[in-house]
């Protein structure tokens, strides 16, 4: 205070009213009222002798986060640029940890991200809503708790899905453990207070109302993804329950929360092994919650997306010049925090829904033609295309960690197809194409002299793309929708399904049982559900 002088601090009050104090002053942007006046000697002086004042008025206290930003040496030969995938450390009822050393990056700095799943959050539309109350409630504590944090350099994210909280802590590596740990304890064990309560309630309500004014086609698009992806609850029966959610009920359903929990943790970077298996022991001592076997994990499902680069010109088109009929269009690729995209395409109108119907099929059986009709300079712009997309997100440790961690939360564990942008991806697509879209007798390498630059032989890829005994799912099912476009089926009439071409056989009884355990895994693969592409076995027993 001895420090303070009327021409070295402002002091700023705000309040809803202003008795005896005319506001002189008008803001220009805000058309705001206010009033200047300047500061005198004597109310330094009140500040002093006000004892109560006084021990509001003090300097911040130490940071206790990052003081330390050198790099640690490394203990041993640093892994091949790019070419290293993360390691499993744990993997059990209680924990699953990955862990990936610096590679690329050599800064100070380190990634981790963790999952927290429980079985209760999704158990009801009332347990639903209050998990995202909770989230709302764990945001704002947090937001002043945690403001150091964010002075020192670090950073985090608390988000909800529909099976897990998931936490992300991001900065210098000194005290990321730290950070993270703090995050936790207060999740566990933060009482919310009634004032929150209200707050957050409040907040969330107005959220809702938000998304019942979305436009029809935003809506769809929203439950389409949430369907797809998780059983999840209509949004009026999570409204109806918000209503009824009370201060002492959230704070009953935070004990409840995780007493069974499963863990999913991965850290990046400037770390070492050890370090890394410590913030995991610290964070499972914090939660303190009994483990949670492989069949009580919430997992969630997808649909992989094989050719989206076509979509866009054969889209529009076709169907977007339609729009002075009154009718919106639009097409999309959504891709999810498992690692996975899906082709959205989207209509909206008043008009005849039959109409509506014909131009979707028309665009449907155009649309696979024009993946049929590929031709070697649609394919070259397509490899391009998706080489610069994915080489351009590895430029950041947080781009990289999250490549990483969409292949293990997705439950893939496909990281050598994560980390391979380079020359092997013209492979990949090739032989994408070349296997599944392209006539068997068009499968064929070509010599040299019979290559025809202008026409649609995909067997010019490399030497390398070799014909696999990979059965032709893709291309045999758009020819049966070609087929089914040209004639359309009577809807009326009642069909059967045939799950014969899964892998499946028919017994007498008319149950489908699964007959080749291989063609089927591969049809359960192209339809989106988690199958490990490894077998995870943990560096280190328990």
């Amino acid at each position: 205070m001895e420090l303070l002088n009327p021409t070295n601090y402002l002091l700023f009050i705000g309040a809803q009213s202003h008795e005896g104090i005319e506001l002189s002053n008008t803001e220009k942007y805000y058309n705001v009222r206010y009033h200047v006046s300047e500061l005198s000697n004597k109310l330094t002086t009140d500040f002093c002798q006000d004892e109560s004042m006084l021990s509001y008025f003090h300097l911040p206290k130490p940071n206790v986060f990052p003081d330390d930003i050198s790099v640690p040496e490394p203990t041993g030969p640093r892994p091949k640029l790019d070419k290293t995938v993360p390691t499993l450390l744990k993997y059990n009822d209680c924990l699953e940890q990955w862990y990936k050393q610096d590679d690329k990056f050599y800064l100070p700095k380190c990634v981790i991200k963790m999952e927290i799943k429980s079985p209760v959050i999704n158990f009801s539309p009332r347990n639903r809503v209050m998990f995202d109350l909770l989230r709302e409630c764990w945001c704002y504590i947090l937001a002043k708790e945690l403001y150091n944090s964010r002075c020192a350099g670090l950073s985090y994210s608390i988000s909800s899905s529909y099976t897990a909280a998931n936490i992300t802590v991001e900065g210098f590596s000194q005290k990321l453990p730290l950070l993270l740990e703090q995050i936790t304890s207060n999740m566990r064990h933060v009482v919310v207070k009634e004032s929150i309560f209200n707050n957050c309630r409040h907040k969330l309500q107005e959220d809702f109302s938000y998304c019942r004014l979305a436009s029809a086609i935003s809506q769809a698009s929203s439950w389409e993804r949430f369907l797809l992806l998780y059983s999840t609850w209509h949004i009026t029966l999570i409204e109806e329950c918000l209503k009824d959610v009370t201060y002492e009920m959230l704070n009953n359903f935070l004990h409840t929360l995780f007493d069974q929990v499963h863990i999913t943790m991965f850290v990046t970077e400037n770390f070492t092994e050890q370090q890394g298996m410590d913030t995991a022991f610290n964070v499972q001592n914090i939660i303190n919650g009994h483990p949670l076997s492989s069949c009580e994990i919430p997992h969630a499902g997808s649909l992989p997306l094989y050719s989206t680069n076509p979509l866009p010109d054969c889209f529009f088109n076709q169907l977007r010049t339609k729009e002075q009929l009154d009718f919106t269009v639009d097409s999309s690729v959504s891709g999810y925090s498992n690692g996975n995209d899906q082709l959205t395409m989207s209509f909206q109108g008043e008009c005849n829904s039959i109409y509506l119907s014909l131009r979707i099929t028309e665009f449907l059986r155009t649309y696979c033609q024009y993946i049929v009709d590929f031709d070697k300079e649609t394919l070259d712009n397509t490899i391009k295309s998706l080489t610069i997309t994915l080489n351009a997100q590895i430029k950041s440790i947080g781009h990289e960690s999250s490549r990483m961690w969409g292949s293990i939360e997705s439950g893939h564990y496909d990281f050598e197809n994560a980390t391979d942008t380079d020359g092997s991806l013209d492979n990949a697509v090739g032989n994408l194409l070349k296997l599944y879209l392209v006539p068997q007798e068009l499968a064929q390498q070509p010599s040299a002299d019979n290559i025809d630059d202008n026409s649609s032989n995909f067997g010019y890829c490399s030497s390398s793309c070799e014909p696999s005994p990979i059965p032709q799912e893709i291309r045999i099912g758009l020819q049966m929708a070609l087929e089914s476009a040209a004639n359309p089926p009577d809807y009326h009439k009642h069909s059967t399904v045939n799950f014969a071409n899964i892998g499946m056989c028919q017994t007498h009884e008319g149950i489908w049982v699964i007959d080749d355990i291989s063609k089927f895994q591969r049809s359960q693969r192209s339809n989106g559900l988690s199958m490990p592409f490894t077998k995870l076995i943990p560096k280190y027993k328990d």
